[in-house]
C-alpha cells in the first residue's frame, strides 16, 4: 500500500491518503506516477515480503533502486517491521474496492478468511453462501514465544456472544478470534448445508503473509513511477518485485470528525505532547502521568480514588501532584518518573510540552521487556485562580481523565 502526502499533513490534520497497494513477495502495487518536485513529500508503503527477507534487504532493494532510477530520487528510506495483522486489514480494505480481484478469490477457495477490521485478533470467515453453516473449528495456532504449536477445539457460539472465541456474525459468515500470541497456522472446519445432511469436514491452511514492513521514503523529488520501474527490473535490483498491479482507481482515506491533536509527534531524542482544550472550562495547565501499564494505571486510580474519597480530598490533588511531578527526563528503566505539566500555549491555541526522553533505551526496553512497557495515562485538567491557587477541575469522568496514548509504543518501533 502506498500513502503519498506531506508529512506535516499526518502530523496535523490527521489525514492520510492511501493511493495505492503493494503486495511483494517480493510484489507490489502502486500508484500512477505524480509529476514535479516536492521535498516534502513522503511515500509510505506497507510491504509484504517472504518469512526470511530482513528489513535490511528490503531497504537495500530500495536504495539499489534509487542509483539506478534517473527521474526519481529520495533523501532517505526507513524499513520498521509491522503486524502481518495491520497488512492484511490495509489490503482487505483496498482490494475490496477491486470487485474482479474479490469475485476471484472467492471462486477458487470454499471459505474466504479476512481480518475482522477494528478487532485485534479477530478474523472474518466468508463461506460464500446462506446455505452453509459452521458447526466447529479445530484451529492449529504457534505460540510466537515458545514457537510450539496447539491445536484449539471451538463450537460455535451466538452473535450476541462477543468475547466467544468463535460465533455467529450473518448467514454464511462467522468471527473466530484468538488469543494474543497465537499465531493460527491452520484450520478444519465442520461445515454443513441445506443440501446434504453430512458434515463436511473444510481443512485449510491459513494465510501465509511472511514478513510484513512499512517502508517511509522521504523528501521524494520526481515520479516514483520510475522508482517502481526498477524495482521490477531484474537487470537492475537483485530479486525484483514479481507483481505489479495498478491500484490508481482505488483511495483510501483515514479521517476524522471529532477534534483530533496528533501526537505524541517523535522528534530525534523526545517527543511533543499536544491537547485541545475542552469545551466549557479554562485549565491552565494538564497533569499527566505516563506512559503507566494497565496495572500501573489502576493502581494510580486507586491511590487517587482513596485521596478523593476523603472530605474535600480534591483540595489535595494539585499538592500531590507536585510531589512527584517529573522533569523533562523519562528513564529508560523503572517505573515512570511522574507527573508530566503540560502549559497551556496560548498563540498555538494547545496545551503542549516537548518532552526530551532517552530514545534508545526506552526502545531496548519495549525489545527487551515488553510486558513493562504500557501506553495508559491519567490526566487531570488543572484551573489556577488570580492569587495563583490550584484545584482540579471535575471533567465528565472526575477528577481525573483515564486515557490511552496508543501512538506511544508505535513511534518508538
Amino acid at each position: 500500500m502506498v500513502c503519498r502526502g506531506r508529512l506535516q499533513d499526518v502530523m496535523t490534520k490527521n489525514v492520510v491518503s492511501l493511493a495505492a497497494t503493494i503486495f511483494l513477495w517480493p510484489a507490489i502495487v502502486a500508484v500512477r506516477p505524480a509529476q514535479g518536485a516536492d521535498p516534502d513529500r513522503v511515500i509510505y508503503m506497507v510491504i509484504q515480503a517472504d518469512p526470511t527477507t530482513t528489513a535490511s534487504e528490503i531497504k537495500s532493494k530500495f536504495d539499489t533502486a534509487r542509483k539506478e532510477t534517473n527521474g526519481c530520487t529520495y533523501k532517505d528510506c526507513v524499513v520498521e517491521p509491522i503486524a502481518p495483522e495491520a497488512y492484511l486489514t490495509l489490503r482487505s480494505i483496498v482490494t475490496k474496492g477491486l470487485a474482479t480481484m474479490r469475485a476471484a478469490a472467492a471462486d477458487i477457495k470454499e471459505v474466504l478468511i479476512e481480518p475482522l477490521k477494528g478487532e485485534d485478533g479477530a478474523w472474518h470467515l466468508d463461506f460464500g453462501t446462506t446455505s452453509k453453516y459452521l458447526d466447529a473449528a479445530n484451529v492449529t495456532v504457534e505460540n510466537v514465544v515458545t514457537q510450539t504449536k496447539e491445536i484449539i477445539q471451538m463450537s460455535v457460539a451466538s452473535k450476541d456472544q462477543l468475547a466467544a472465541p468463535l460465533r455467529f456474525h450473518s448467514p454464511g459468515s462467522y468471527v473466530l478470534r484468538l488469543p494474543k500470541g497465537k499465531v493460527p497456522r491452520s484450520a478444519v472446519f465442520s461445515v454443513s448445508s441445506d443440501n446434504s445432511p453430512e458434515v463436511k469436514q473444510i481443512s485449510i491452511g491459513w494465510p501465509d503473509v511472511g514478513r510484513c514492513y512499512l517502508v517511509t521514503l522521504n523528501q521524494v523529488v520526481g515520479a516514483e513511477g520510475l522508482l517502481f520501474d526498477t524495482l521490477k527490473n531484474e537487470k537492475k535490483v537483485a530479486n525484483p518485485i514479481r507483481e505489479l498491479q495498478d491500484a490508481g482507481r482505488a483511495s483510501l482515506m483515514i479521517a476524522s470528525f471529532r477534534e483530533v491533536v496528533p501526537g505524541p509527534v517523535f522528534l530525534e531524542n523526545g517527543f511533543v505532547l499536544r491537547f485541545p482544550k475542552p469545551d466549557g472550562v479554562n485549565p491552565k495547565r494538564i497533569w499527566m502521568l505516563f506512559p503507566l501499564t494497565e496495572n500501573e494505571e489502576r493502581q494510580e486510580r486507586m491511590a487517587l480514588d482513596s485521596v478523593l474519597a476523603k472530605e474535600a480530598g480534591f483540595e489535595r490533588v494539585p499538592e500531590l501532584i507536585r510531589r512527584s511531578k517529573s522533569g523533562d527526563k523519562l528513564m529508560s528503566t523503572g517505573k515512570t518518573s511522574g507527573w508530566l505539566e503540560i502549559p497551556w500555549v496560548a498563540e498555538k491555541g494547545l496545551f503542549e510540552r516537548e518532552i526530551t526522553i532517552d530514545t534508545a533505551g526506552w526502545r531496548k526496553r519495549l525489545l527487551e521487556a515488553r510486558a513493562t512497557m504500557g501506553d495508559h495515562a491519567i490526566m487531570v485538567y488543572e484551573f489556577e485562580s488570580g492569587d495563583g491557587t490550584a484545584a482540579p477541575i471535575k471533567m465528565r469522568q472526575g477528577y481525573y481523565v483515564p486515557t490511552r496514548i496508543p501512538e506511544w509504543l508505535f513511534g518508538l518501533q
